[in-house]
């Protein structure tokens, strides 16, 4: 069986493909059906995917294009598959002062505002 799923985030559009059995389609991309399509910070449609890599880490997540806000996904450690937390908030970060890509962002945390 394959599937394609077309999702709205914020104002692009997602479109994923899934093959196999009923059961590991919905298991595939029901992550992605579930992903907001607002920020959870300024409220802005205008999000992206968004990967980073500091310090060798991967992060996966959500940025807002507004706001510069983001999300992480979590990812289990059996499988990979990604999750997210809906109880962390958008977070928004600047930059420290030095030129190195491969630094940690500081933190700046905003007011909760619901997605």
């Amino acid at each position: 069986m394959n599937a394609q799923l077309h999702i709205p985030l914020g104002t692009k559009k997602l479109v994923l493909e899934g093959d196999g059995t009923p059961q590991g389609i919905m298991k595939a991309l029901g992550f992605w059906s579930q992903l907001p399509d607002k920020c959870g910070a300024c409220g802005s449609k205008s999000i992206s995917l968004m990967h980073r890599q500091p310090k060798g880490y991967d992060y996966y997540g959500l940025s807002c294009d507004a706001c510069h806000a983001t999300i992480n996904f979590g990812q289990a450690k059996v499988g990979g598959a990604f999750f997210i937390r809906y109880d962390e908030k958008w977070e928004k970060y600047s930059q420290k002062e030095s030129n190195n890509q491969d630094s940690e962002p500081k933190q700046v945390r905003e007011e909760e505002v619901p997605f």
